[in-house]
């Protein structure tokens, strides 16, 4: 039984190697010779073919080969010519910030002109104007290290959306290149360029900036410069930052800081305009800028102007550093320009270690104090304080200082609350008025650092509540009345030996 399984298999096996003899020494031959064979193309001089036997317009070239890519179109011209860095960068323009993708897929259309059809081979006139190629939209030519030179001519776009038509210069042609065309031949060079406002700062040390500057039209709102070491509040940080103008106030470094970090790479949306000239920055309201930002770095000066925020949510920017380009900004970007001075600061307006202070002088209801602020080290080395008035009133013990310390602190509460009004809503009396009488104030302090820098603080009682200050000279906002009086209690108080709760009431 056995043998015979066995005799079936081999039986069986015999005839499937006869059966694929015979399929591929006689079936498959027959076969093929009676399906045609699609012959290649002919090519015309220039031409190669590529997948599916699809027309290239002339032989592919890589960047590598390119010595130059000039384009024409509705929007002008320009080109772009390989550097001493071997580097595509546009003629002029070294210096500008060049979109790698943007830039690449541009070298991709010019080097690879692999069509999806070719239509025709010597189009007349009337075929040429047909497909839009007797007034072409745009051009482009490569020049390759050999300086050979290719150009084409872009014509009218398909009917079905899916291409362009296009002709190789002296070889009247026509093929259909893909729709890329239209995002690199058919763009204007704004396409290309990176829209860079600042660059180059570092993100290791961009708290460094200094002499931070915002004017609205011609008008300073604000300046930040960086506070010595020595009258820092925490020595311990690497920086910290004072309003220098219009008052000193300490700055919201929160913000602040989400500023500068900004300027590491701080770009636009687009490029409106490369090569702007005067009437470029006429035409987008830079001519006379709504705002200027400008600040220090590592012994430069950078500085952008901006115009006014457009109806669409934009802003037109031009920078020092990048001079020949306007760029479109989203107004988000730039959000803080038409911030007011209470989003720029700390509320509370007195913030001065007590180590930086030398002097300071206290006037109310006609009276006045100067304290004078004696700073040493202890054999440990450890920061000793004591202090004397001019009225012959001495604070030495330890018990004297803590309670001077609790004085100090309570003037360290001052916070601004809101801006003031331009009237009393009671009286209707002008509050430039009250600023304006010296009998008003009743409350003034001020306080010399160790350079013998001045800052003095002025309170106005307009209303039971409300007190404006005054910092150098300057008025914007309203305190607690309650804190003011509390200050001229307190200032009785330590004259007389009295204890004071720093975050007591009156």
């Amino acid at each position: 039984m056995i043998k015979k399984q066995i005799t079936l298999i081999i039986l069986s096996a015999a005839i499937i190697v006869l059966a694929a003899v015979g399929y591929f020494a006689v079936v498959k031959p027959y076969v093929q010779s009676r399906v045609p064979v699609e012959e290649a193309p002919e090519t015309l001089e220039g031409e190669s073919l590529g997948v599916s036997n699809r027309y290239y317009m002339y032989n592919y070239l890589e960047r590598a080969d390119m010595k130059s890519i000039e384009v024409g179109n509705e929007h002008g011209g320009y080109k772009f010519v390989k550097d001493k860095n071997g580097e595509l960068t546009v003629e002029g323009f070294e210096g500008i910030g060049v979109d790698a993708t943007a830039l690449s897929t541009l070298v991709t259309t010019c080097g690879s002109t692999l069509s999806k059809a070719k239509v025709m081979d010597g189009a007349d006139e009337a075929k040429l104007a047909e497909y839009g190629l007797d007034v072409p939209k745009a051009y482009w030519i490569v020049t390759d290290n050999d300086d050979r030179q290719y150009k084409v001519y872009v014509g009218r776009k398909l009917l079905t959306g899916g291409g362009y038509y296009c002709m190789f210069a002296g070889r009247n042609s026509v093929y259909v290149l893909d729709t890329t065309v239209e995002q690199t031949i058919l763009a204007p060079i704004e396409a290309f360029i990176t829209p860079y406002v600042i660059f180059g700062i570092d993100k290791e040390d961009y708290y460094t900036i200094n002499n931070f500057t915002v004017h609205h039209g011609k008008e300073k709102m604000l300046s930040v410069g960086i506070v010595d070491r020595e009258d820092m509040m925490n020595p311990e940080a690497m920086v910290e930052n004072i309003l220098t103008y219009p008052a000193p106030y300490t700055p919201n470094s929160t913000l602040l800081y989400e500023i500068f970090i900004s300027f590491v790479g701080l770009t636009g949306e687009s490029t409106y305009k490369l090569g702007a000239d005067n009437d470029t920055l006429k035409e987008c309201g830079l001519d006379r800028p709504a705002h200027t930002v400008s600040f220090d770095y590592k012994n430069k000066t950078y500085y952008f102007f901006t115009s006014e925020k457009t109806e669409d949510g934009y802003y037109y920017v031009v920078s020092n550093m990048y001079s020949d380009i306007v760029t479109k900004v989203p107004a988000d970007t730039l959000k803080y320009l038409e911030y007011g001075m209470m989003d720029w600061i700390s509320t509370y307006i007195f913030q001065y270690y007590i180590t930086s202070v030398a002097e300071m002088t206290v006037e109310t209801g006609g009276e006045e104090v100067t304290f004078y602020l004696h700073h040493g080290k202890d054999e440990e080395g450890k920061d000793t304080l004591s202090v004397a008035t001019d009225t012959n009133v001495y604070l030495t013990t330890a018990e004297d200082i803590d309670n001077f310390r609790q004085y100090y602190k309570a003037l360290l509460s001052f916070d601004v609350q809101d801006y003031l009004p331009e009237s009393v809503p009671e009286t209707g009396e002008l509050l430039e008025d009250i600023l304006n009488d010296p009998e008003r104030c009743n409350l003034k302090f001020s306080y010399k650092n160790k350079k013998g820098e001045v800052t003095t603080y002025e309170f106005y009682r307009y209303t039971t509540r409300r007190s404006a200050v005054k910092v150098n000279g300057n008025a914007e906002f309203y305190v607690h009345a309650d804190l003011v009086q509390k200050i001229i209690n307190d200032t009785s108080r330590i004259l007389n030996g009295e204890p004071i709760e720093a975050y007591g009431k009156n």
